[in-house]
């Protein structure tokens, strides 16, 4: 941004273990109750540990990335 004389803003995310949530994060009734439905981002994270890619559940077909290389092939 500075090299193109831009402004703007950076934003840092970090995740904690959810343990001061254990009435609403762990509580699978909170989630039905409050209909939070987990499963396909449950997919997305799976895929994500598995190939290293973030894919949101409908953005591109699996075999578009299958033969692609993942974070875990220069390990």
């Amino acid at each position: 941004m500075l090299r193109e004389k831009r402004t703007g803003s950076v934003a840092t995310v970090l995740c904690d273990s959810g343990d001061r949530h254990p009435n609403t994060y762990y509580d699978p009734d909170w989630h039905d109750r409050n209909h939070v439905d987990t499963a396909p981002r449950e997919e997305t994270i799976t895929r994500f540990l598995g190939t290293g890619f973030w894919l949101d559940p409908g953005i591109l077909p699996t075999a578009a990335i299958a033969d692609r290389p993942t974070i875990w092939d220069n390990v």
